[in-house]
């Protein structure tokens, strides 16, 4: 029941308008639009996080920031894996070791490719 709740008290439930005048409109629209985000994420990140300067990027940016998301994913499941099988006693303590390094590993040079923002 208190997982319905929180899921509750997240949800996006409340709506707010704004009128603009017909060049303001075209600019936000303009804006939004080379943004990549929705009208509501613009909105959010503007108002909410107090953030008026929104980076656009780039297509080819956007493909790799997905790759790197499902990357991260599958490192994510294999370290799982790894946990689980030790727990349950299927690799000693070695593998583990090993095993956990190689993923540290591969997790640090990955950061060591993406350019700080």
């Amino acid at each position: 029941m208190a997982k319905l709740q929180k899921k509750t008290e997240k949800a996006l439930c409340e709506r707010v308008t704004f009128r603009l005048t017909k060049v303001d409109y075209e600019e936000y629209q303009r804006k939004v639009s080379s943004s990549g985000m929705t009208s509501s994420e613009f909105f959010r990140e503007a108002v909410l996080k107090n953030q008026t300067k929104i980076i656009v990027l780039a297509p080819e940016t956007k493909e790799l920031v997905y790759q790197f998301n499902k990357i991260g994913n599958n490192l994510n499941q294999m370290a799982h894996r790894v946990n689980a099988d030790y727990a349950a006693g299927v690799i000693d303590q070695s593998r583990y070791d090993w095993l956990h390094f190689r993923l540290v590993a591969i997790v640090d040079y990955l950061k060591g490719l993406v350019p700080k923002l």
